[in-house]
């Protein structure tokens, strides 16, 4: 018989993964080893795993079957209680709080609902106002409490129930210091509050508390050929395993002296490096994570102005710097794994630096943002509304959006705050890696920008592959072309079209919209995000769906400045030109600096853009503004065609959707195999401006 007694919550966190609970379900009459194994369809390894998860639950008899325990049958009636909605047996938990004090009204409530008290990782419990019997009667238990306040009659009472060290202040003698008391938990740190805790377990049942399971797998690939193929060696581990390296890695941090330190990451979608996004802001410093498309002088500029003390790279990255460099690599995972797990996390404010990114750089010098913990908490809940990406613990997830571009988009934040299986593709992943990651792992949802799907619709119908049970396709960046869309429809994939900024902390708007020609809208403010259009002078201007302006832009998640800058603003212009329909849905028409003036007046070069990629013909186009001695500029379309066509055919196609005026036609199509782009996979129109200059002066 097992020696120790489960409470309720050592019981709520034992069936919390749906495998032991078919196991207790199953053993509501005693079973064989192999009885359990065929009925429940779980190989040998698997069910041994699970029963010993179940420890005091479930005990071996003298016969070799197995069978219940008291503790285990009252799991048992727990789950039929939860199955009829009954839910006075789901103690109220209270945790992660600076001050806590507990009352009687608090008590009867809960003495009459039949339930229990937990109190878990409070830094100041006051109890010395409390009834000692009362608090007797539905006290589960008290865990990981810093500073006690109560009675000698209540510690009498109480004391068996109280796990773990504690510093013990006679209520009658000396008062818990209040000065940070907290009547409410603020969003406090990610990193204390979720990346520390909840990263952790998986939240699988909820009342008022969360009940977590550690089991459920986080997918990730991580050794990756430097040709840039996919390898065939594939990682695959949990939750558990996750939190524990990241607990190492903290420790790491402290051995080199890097605690609470700028820390650099240029490096790809891997384990290593979501790793990184946890323990460095962990540790209270601010994880930098660096494009790894900059050329090393950027480089240089980026971890010099961030004055990190450290770089973490992947191995394919060819660059020195004059910081000291790790290189993430199986070297660097033994080191790691020889580590221990750190027991004690800093407690860190809430709008303390955690990440930082630096824009492309494609009109200047690259500028800094600063997320703090605040702004990604607040941003990565914004991203699991219904209305948003809707993401859950069904779904799986890959994202392709680089981690270094804006912590990729913080898909890996929200996807691990539902414990949804997490997909990441590794080092220059290939379309042909792409799907077979989507197939083999089941992925449900993806993310990424318009040429990744582009590359990856070329190639799943050049070999006539399918997207498995991929769903739904988030595409940010640039605007989704309408013959990709309709593309990935054909396919049974869903696309939503999202806007944002680095300066916005990436997703800021949302277009789900079923019909084709209304998804090519921006789409909706995410909450905690607003908007207003502008004229140059800053003026208000009127949502009619047809007045062009500026879009400004602020919100819980919208940067006040840039890391070093001396301008500090409440609303952030973002250079975009756009209109805004009556309901607020948007439509970026172009960027500032990318419309064409002609004739004194305006043209849209994204329009044109997505009209000639439109054309079944064409698999890539750009149009720039080239100088005219008569109208000042004209429009001129670099293209890359899908199969053999004519300039003139592509001009015969624009003219026949009726959608442009004549003199919006471009002047020139110039065909060629590839177009420039920036680090993060936008149309570079700086160098494509320069690259048309050549091409237009050549014979």
């Amino acid at each position: 018989m097992c020696k120790y007694s489960f409470g309720l919550m050592d019981i709520f966190e034992a069936i919390s993964n749906e495998t032991r609970r078919r196991i207790i379900q199953s053993l509501s009459t005693p079973k064989t080893f192999s009885e359990l194994a065929n009925e429940l369809g779980l190989d040998s390894p698997s069910l041994s795993f699970h029963l010993r998860k179940l420890g005091g639950l479930v005990t071996k008899n003298g016969d070799g079957t197995y069978r219940l325990t008291d503790d285990g049958v009252k799991a048992l009636n727990l789950l039929s209680t939860i199955s009829s909605g009954d839910t006075r047996l789901f103690p109220i938990v209270v945790e992660h709080l600076n001050y806590v004090k507990i009352d009687d009204e608090l008590l009867v409530k809960l003495r009459n609902e039949g339930r229990k008290l937990v109190v878990r990782k409070v830094k100041n419990l006051d109890l010395s106002e409390v009834n000692s019997s009362l608090l007797n009667e539905v006290l589960e238990v008290i865990e990981n409490v810093d500073n006690l306040s109560c009675s000698n009659d209540t510690l009498s009472l109480i004391k068996d129930r109280i796990k773990g060290k504690y510093n013990l202040l006679i209520a009658d003698q000396e008062k818990l210091p209040n000065e940070t008391k907290h009547e409410n938990p603020s969003p406090e740190s990610l990193l204390t509050s979720f990346l520390s805790y909840t990263i952790s377990k998986l939240p699988v049942l909820s009342n008022l508390h969360v009940v977590y399971d550690d089991q459920i797998p986080l997918s990730n690939t991580l050794e990756i050929n430097l040709s840039g193929g996919l390898s065939n060696s594939r990682r695959t581990y949990t939750y558990e395993d996750f939190a524990r390296r990241v607990r190492k890695t903290v420790t790491f941090l402290k051995q080199n002296g890097l605690e609470g330190k700028n820390v650099a990451s240029i490096a790809w979608n891997t384990s290593r490096h979501l790793e990184l996004y946890f323990a460095v802001p962990l540790s209270g410093g601010v994880l930098h994570t660096v494009n790894v498309r900059f050329h090393p002088r950027e480089m240089d500029y980026v971890v010099e102005e961030m004055q990190d003390s450290a770089v973490f790279m992947d191995e394919d990255i060819e660059a020195s710097l004059n910081v000291k460099t790790f290189r993430l690599n199986e070297s660097y995972d033994e080191i790691i794994d020889s580590q221990e797990p750190a027991q004690e996390l800093p407690d860190l404010e809430e709008k303390r630096g955690a990440v930082s990114c630096f824009t492309s750089g494609t009109t200047g010098k690259p500028k800094g943002v600063i997320y703090s913990h605040r702004s990604i908490f607040i941003h990565s809940l914004s991203l699991l509304a219904g209305d948003v990406l809707g993401l859950s613990s069904n779904d799986v997830v890959m994202d392709v959006v680089p981690m270094f571009h804006i912590s990729g988009w913080d898909i890996p934040f929200a996807s691990l705050m539902t414990g949804a299986k997490l997909v990441l593709p590794g080092i220059r992943p290939k379309p042909r890696d792409l799907v077979e990651l989507i197939k083999e792992e089941g992925v449900t949802l993806a993310a990424g920008a318009p040429t990744v799907w582009i590359d990856v619709m070329n190639y799943v119908e050049k070999e006539r592959e399918d997207l498995g049970k991929l769903r739904t396709v988030v595409m940010g960046g640039a605007e989704p072309p309408k013959g990709l869309m309709e593309r990935m429809r054909k396919l049974g994939v869903r696309t939503y079209h999202a806007w944002g900024m680095t300066e916005t902390e990436a997703i800021a708007t949302v277009n789900r919209s079923d019909d084709l020609n209304v998804l090519t809208k921006q789409g909706y403010p995410i909450f905690g995000f607003e908007i207003s259009l502008l004229d140059p002078a800053g003026r208000e201007l009127p949502w009619d769906g047809k007045t062009m302006g500026e879009l400004a832009v602020r919100g819980a998640f919208v940067t006040g400045r840039y890391f070093k800058g001396e301008a500090k603003f409440t609303w952030f212009r973002t250079g975009d030109i756009a209109v805004v329909d009556p309901d607020g849905n948007v439509k970026v028409v172009d960027r500032q600096k990318d419309l064409i003036k002609s004739g004194g007046e305006w043209i849209s070069s994204v329009q044109l853009e997505n009209a000639i990629m439109s054309f079944h013909k064409v698999s890539e186009a750009v149009v720039v503004g080239v100088h005219d001695e008569r109208w000042g500029e004209r429009p001129v379309a670099l293209v890359v065609p899908k199969e053999p066509t004519t300039p003139q055919e592509v001009v015969e196609y624009l003219k026949s959707l009726n959608a442009f005026p004549n003199w919006w036609i471009p002047d020139r199509i110039i065909f060629v195999d590839s177009i420039p782009k920036t680090s993060t996979g936008k149309l570079d129109k700086k160098v494509v401006r320069e690259e048309v200059k050549k091409l237009l002066q050549s014979p």
